[in-house]
Parts: C-alpha cells; sequence; structure tokens
C-alpha cells in the first residue's frame, strides 16, 4: 500500500474471513524498539481482523494515505470460523496446509523466535516442536505429568537440516470451547523448558 500511494495507484482488496473467527483476540502487543518480523504494528498476536479491516487499520494507523477499497464479503459472521463458511481452504503458504494449523498458530508462531523447530517441512507445521536435544521421553511425560489440554500422544519424526528428533507430543491448541492458542503455546514452551540436554532459548 506504501508503493500504490507514492505511485498513486489504487488498492483494492476483496476481504476475506479470519479463518479462526473475528471475535477473539489473544497475547501481548510488541513492545516499542522490539524486532519481531511478522508484527509491524502494536496489535495483538491474535487480531481477529478480517483482511480488508488489517488493510483499513495499517492504511489508517501508518498514514500511508493509499487510495483504498475493501470488497465487504457477503453472509460473513464475526463467530464464524473458517470450516463453517463453507469455503475450500486454499493453502496460501506450505508452512499454512490446513485450519488445524491456523489454529494453533497464534500460540505455536512463537516457537520461531527460539532454537526449537516448529515442525516446518513436516505434514503438520506448528502442530509439532522438538529439538535433537529434546528425548521423545521427557515429551511424554512432562506433557501427560502437566495435564496440558494443547498436547495428546502422537508418535513423529522431525527431519531437520542437520539432525533428526523424535517426539510424542502433538499440539492442539486453541480449542473451540474457549481455551486460548497464545496461552497454550506459552504454557507449552514455559513447561518444556528445562528438559535435559538442552533449554529453549530466544535467538
Amino acid at each position: 500500500m506504501r508503493g500504490a500511494a507514492r505511485s498513486g495507484q489504487p488498492v483494492i482488496v476483496l476481504d476475506r474471513p479470519n479463518p479462526i473467527n473475528g471475535i477473539d483476540v489473544e497475547g501481548p502487543l510488541v513492545e516499542p524498539g522490539s524486532r519481531v518480523v511478522r508484527r509491524h504494528r502494536a496489535i495483538p498476536v491474535r487480531h481477529g481482523l478480517t483482511t480488508g479491516e488489517l488493510a483499513r487499520y495499517v492504511n489508517a494507523e501508518r498514514g500511508l494515505g493509499a487510495d483504498l477499497t475493501v470488497i465487504p464479503m457477503q453472509d460473513w459472521r464475526r463467530e464464524m470460523w473458517f470450516d463453517q463458511t463453507g469455503l475450500p481452504w486454499v493453502p496460501l503458504s506450505p508452512g499454512m496446509p490446513q485450519l488445524a494449523t491456523a489454529i494453533v498458530y497464534p500460540g505455536m508462531c512463537l516457537v520461531e523466535g527460539t532454537n526449537l523447530s516448529e515442525g516446518r517441512g513436516t505434514a503438520l507445521p506448528f502442530e509439532v516442536v522438538g529439538a535433537p536435544w529434546w528425548r521423545d521421553t521427557d515429551w511424554r511425560s512432562r506433557s501427560m505429568a502437566s495435564s496440558c489440554p494443547a498436547c495428546v500422544s502422537a508418535r513423529c519424526v522431525l527431519h531437520l537440516r542437520r539432525a533428526t528428533c523424535r517426539t510424542d507430543v502433538q499440539w492442539r491448541a486453541g480449542a473451540r470451547d474457549g481455551s486460548g492458542a497464545v496461552q497454550a503455546g506459552c504454557n507449552g514452551l514455559a513447561r518444556h523448558g528445562g528438559l535435559p540436554g538442552g533449554r529453549p532459548r530466544s535467538l
């Protein structure tokens, strides 16, 4: 939009649903001066906005002055999850292959700021997390002992660039009964932060 504003070109956005509903908002704001690649403005991790609403917000908040037109959706309600819209899921990225990924992403995207693997390159990106120095027995015992509602037993092997690790835990955060994806992601990292052989750390 910044480039369009500079060149005097109009911007037309065909609005799209927020796949994990437009009501729930979770997570902290970005602290001033912090470097976060995917978050450019002071909005929560899970913002609840549609594509068009986000475009309007950025255009106004940044003072871009873009000639923005948002084509509204029909028959969408804020409480809708994507599988309630009747629309087909179109993977826009190998890292977002299905709605289940979008549900866990607001919490598990936090893993990208650590030295852990978030499962990219597997069939379950952001649903599985691991590192070569984590033993699958540690994963299972810590998760089940904590009764973490976001953890279920699921054997998975992560083939990383230079190593392979195994885990018995799959993350299914953000259930639709009101439990929060962001809180589940934070809880998961905190509970698994002291495993033998290594520790998660921020990069």
